[in-house]
C-alpha cells in the first residue's frame, strides 16, 4: 500500500503510531492564543466580529476571516496569529470565501501573498506566494454528464453548490512548504494582490493550517509524529541540526558556528562544555549568515574568515565571546594581490590555520568558478601577505588543513564542478615551497571531510568520494606517506561537511551531512576506534 497522497488530520494534543510505506506528513490545526487582523468586515445583520481573525481557525471553510478593505485598499491588508510554539514543516490557507464554489468565484480571491513566520528564537522568515485558484475543489462528481457526441458537460449550477475541499487536498490553496521542520510561535498572511470576484469585492481567507513532520524510527522502521512539547525543549535542538559549519575550542568549551540549517544559512552561535549541554549565544551574530566559511582561534579571540551567503565572501570577524563579534575587514569584489592593501578574494570551502603566530588562508573556491591553490598569511587580521599564487597542489575546494611536526598540510579535497577529488598529501614549513608527501594515500579521493592532530598522528575522518559515496571510514599517519586505517566503518553514520576537533583528550564530531539529511548528533572516541554518542537531539 502506497500512503503518499494520503494526508492525516489531527488536532493538537492527539498522537498516534503509524506504520506505512511512505507517509511525509499530515495536516494539523495549531492552538492560538491570539488572533488579529488589519481589519474585518463588517456585514448587515451580522455581529461585529463575524468575519472575525479567529473564524481562519476554526477547520470550517464554511467560515472566514473577511477583510473591510476594497478595492486597491486590499493589498497590506494581514491577518495574524501567535501560537503556542508549534512544530511545523509548511504553512497553508484556503484564499477565499469557501461555503461553496459559487462564493469563493463570486468573491476576490487572493492570488499573490506574504507568509511570514517567527521562530521560537525570535527570527522572522518570509515568503511570497502565488496562485491563480478559479476552483476550490478536484472532484465534481454527479454534477454534468455526457452530451450527444460523447463530450462531457460540466453543470456548473451543481458545481457551484458544492462545498469549497480543504483537508483532503490543501494544494488548492496557497502555501509555503519549508525545507525542514521549524518550531514558530507567529503566522502572519498579508495580501500582495487578488483576483477579482465575479460579483462582490470582498477578499476573505477561509481557513489557515500547518502541516507537520511524520518521522521513522531507525529501529522499527515505523512512522512517528512528534511530541506535543517538541518545541519547548530548554536545549533548542532544532537548532543545532546542521552542515557546513564550522567548530572550535575556545575558552574551555566547544563552539559551533553558522552553517546551513533546516531554515537555510545560519549565523547564529553555539557553545557547550561536554558536548550535551549546548547554549545559543547568539541567534544572530553580526556576520551574515553563510556556510563553507572557517573559523579559528588566534590571539584570544575567534576568528571567521569568508564563506557563503548568497555570494562569494572575504570578510573577516573577530569575537572574545561568541556573543559580540566585530568587524575586521569587510568582503571586498574588487582586491589588490600585492602591496600595503593586498587581499585575499572572496571565496568558500577554504581553509585556515594558525601556524608560526599568523593566520594562513589557503586555496578554495572563489568567484568565476576558479579553484585556487594561492597561499595568504596575516599577523593581525587586518593585513595580509600573499606568500604565493601558485602553490605545487592544484587548485581545490573542501580540502583540509592542519599543522603537524612544525608544518602545515594540504590533506585531498578537489573540484566539486567535476566531481574530481584528491588524496594526495602536500606540506610546508613556510607556505612558499610544497612537498607532495604522496600523491594517492592508502585512502579514498574525497573531499568534505576531516583531519585533525592527535596523539601525535594525523587523522582523516569521513567524507565525501567518486560516485556520490558518503564515508565513515577512519585513517591515520604519522609522516604524510603511509596511512592506516583505523576504522572501516566507525559507529556514526556516513557523512560529510561534518566538524571534528580535539577536546578533553578526545576526538569529537559535530553534525554533519549524512545520506539521508542534515545532522545534528555529537560524538566522542578516546582512540578513533571506539565511538560514544553524547547527543542525538
Amino acid at each position: 500500500m502506497n500512503f503518499k497522497n494520503i494526508i492525516i488530520f489531527l488536532l493538537l494534543g492527539y498522537s498516534a503510531t503509524l506504520t506505512a510505506d511512505s507517509i511525509d506528513w499530515y495536516h494539523v490545526n495549531f492552538t492560538s492564543e491570539k488572533a488579529t487582523a488589519s481589519s474585518v468586515l463588517q456585514a448587515k445583520n451580522k455581529p461585529n466580529n463575524y468575519y472575525g481573525a479567529h473564524k481562519a481557525k476554526d477547520r470550517m471553510v464554511e467560515t472566514a476571516w473577511c477583510s473591510n478593505a476594497h478595492g486597491g485598499d486590499i493589498k497590506g491588508e494581514n491577518i495574524e496569529f501567535e501560537i503556542k510554539p508549534q512544530l511545523t514543516n509548511g504553512v497553508h490557507f484556503l484564499p477565499g470565501f469557501g461555503k461553496n464554489v459559487g462564493l469563493f468565484r463570486a468573491n476576490n480571491r487572493i492570488s499573490k501573498a506574504k507568509i511570514t513566520v517567527t521562530t521560537t528564537d525570535g527570527k522572522k522568515l518570509d515568503k511570497i506566494v502565488e496562485g491563480h485558484n478559479d476552483m476550490c475543489l478536484d472532484y465534481r462528481e454527479g454534477c454534468g454528464g455526457m452530451d450527444k457526441e460523447g463530450n462531457w458537460q460540466e453543470d456548473m449550477g451543481c458545481v457551484n453548490k458544492l462545498k469549497c475541499e480543504w483537508e483532503s487536498n490543501f494544494y488548492l490553496g496557497l502555501g509555503w512548504q519549508f525545507p525542514r521542520s521549524l518550531c514558530i510561535t507567529k503566522v502572519k498572511v498579508e495580501i500582495l494582490d487578488v483576483i477579482k470576484g465575479k460579483k462582490y469585492d470582498d477578499t476573505c481567507i477561509a481557513e489557515v493550517s500547518f502541516t507537520q513532520p511524520l518521522f521513522q524510527s531507525e529501529q522499527s522502521k515505523k512512522y512517528y509524529i512528534a511530541e506535543q512539547d517538541a518545541c519547548s525543549s530548554p536545549s533548542k535542538s532544532l537548532e543545532v541540526r546542521r552542515h557546513s559549519h564550522q567548530a572550535l575550542v575556545f575558552n574551555n568549551k566547544m563552539w559551533v558556528i553558522g552553517g546551513e540549517l533546516d531554515t537555510g544559512k545560519s549565523n547564529n552561535v553555539w557553545s557547550s562544555p561536554d558536548g550535551n549541554a549546548w547554549t545559543q549565544e547568539t541567534a544572530a551574530a553580526a556576520f551574515s549568515p553563510r556556510l563553507y566559511h572557517r573559523a579559528v582561534v588566534f590571539k584570544n579571540k575567534m576568528w571567521v574568515i569568508g564563506g557563503y551567503d548568497d555570494y562569494m565572501n572575504n570578510g573577516i570577524w573577530s569575537s572574545s565571546n561568541g556573543k559580540k563579534w566585530d568587524v575586521v575587514k569587510s568582503s571586498q569584489e574588487i582586491v589588490s594581490t600585492s602591496g600595503p592593501l593586498a587581499y585575499f578574494s572572496r571565496r568558500s570551502g577554504h581553509q585556515a590555520l594558525v601556524f608560526n603566530n599568523k593566520m594562513w588562508v589557503i586555496g578554495g573556491y572563489a568567484d568565476k568558478r576558479k579553484y585556487k591553490n594561492d597561499i595568504w598569511s596575516s599577523s593581525d587580521g587586518m593585513r595580509w601577505t600573499k606568500e604565493i599564487t601558485s602553490a605545487g597542489f592544484s587548485g581545490r575546494s573542501r580540502h583540509q588543513a592542519l599543522v603537524f611536526n612544525n608544518k602545515m598540510w594540504v590533506i585531498g579535497g578537489g573540484n566539486d564542478d567535476k566531481h574530481k577529488y584528491k588524496n594526495d598529501i602536500w606540506s610546508s614549513s613556510d607556505g612558499v615551497s610544497w612537498t607532495q608527501e604522496t600523491a594517492s594515500a592508502a585512502f579514498s579521493a574525497r573531499s568534505q571531510h576531516q583531519s585533525i592532530v592527535f596523539k601525535d598522528k594525523m587523522w582523516v575522518i569521513g567524507g565525501y568520494g567518486d560516485n556520490n559515496e558518503y564515508k565513515n571510514d577512519i585513517w591515520t599517519s604519522t609522516d604524510g606517506k603511509n596511512w592506516t586505517q583505523e576504522t572501516a566503518s566507525a559507529a556514526f553514520s556516513p557523512r560529510r561537511s561534518h566538524k571534528s576537533f580535539v577536546f578533553n583528550n578526545k576526538m569529537w564530531i559535530v553534525g554533519g551531512d549524512p545520506l539521508s539529511d542534515k545532522s545534528n548528533d555529537v560524538w566522542s572516541s578516546p582512540d578513533g576506534k571506539t565511538w560514544t554518542q553524547e547527543k542525538d537531539y
